[in-house]
C-alpha cells in the first residue's frame, strides 16, 4: 500500500508515462480497442469452437483480477498529490518515451485491427487449440 501511495499525483508530473501505463493496464484487463480484448476474444472463440465452454469463466476471471490489481495504481496516480513524496518524478528521456508511445500505439492498433494482414488470429487459434488439446 505504501508504494501505491507514492504514486499519488504522478499523472501531473509524468503524464505520458501514466497514460502509457493506463493503456497497458486496460489491455491487461481486456478492454475493447486494445490488444488484450482481441486476444481474449480469440481465446474465447477457440474455447467455444473446441467445445470447452467451461474454460470461458476462467478466461474471463483473469482480466478481472488484472483490473482489480491495476486499478488502484491508476486511481492513485490520477489523485491530487497532497504529499511531496514524488517531487523528483518526471517523464523519462526521449528514447524511453518513444518506446512507450510506440508500445501504446501497437496495443491500440492491434486492438482495432487484430490481424493487420499477418494472420495473427489464425496463429492464436492454432496455438489455443494446441494448448487446449494438451490440457484437456
Amino acid at each position: 500500500a505504501d508504494d501505491i501511495i507514492s504514486m499519488t499525483g504522478a499523472a501531473k508530473k509524468m503524464p505520458l508515462t501514466v497514460t502509457s501505463f493506463t493503456v497497458a493496464a486496460f489491455a491487461a484487463a481486456g478492454l475493447p480497442f486494445t490488444a488484450g480484448f482481441a486476444g481474449i476474444a480469440n481465446i474465447i472463440s477457440g474455447c467455444v469452437a473446441s467445445g470447452k465452454p467451461l474454460l470461458i469463466a476462467a478466461i474471463i476471471a483473469v482480466p478481472l483480477f488484472a483490473a482489480s490489481y491495476l486499478a488502484p495504481v491508476i486511481l492513485a496516480s490520477l489523485r491530487d498529490g497532497g504529499s511531496n513524496r514524488n517531487e523528483e518524478a518526471k517523464n523519462s528521456d526521449v528514447p524511453m518515451l518513444s518506446a512507450l508511445v510506440i508500445c501504446v500505439a501497437l496495443i491500440v492498433l492491434s486492438g482495432i485491427i487484430p490481424d493487420a494482414g499477418l494472420k495473427l488470429q489464425e496463429l492464436a487459434a492454432s496455438i489455443g487449440n494446441s494448448l487446449f488439446t494438451i490440457l484437456m
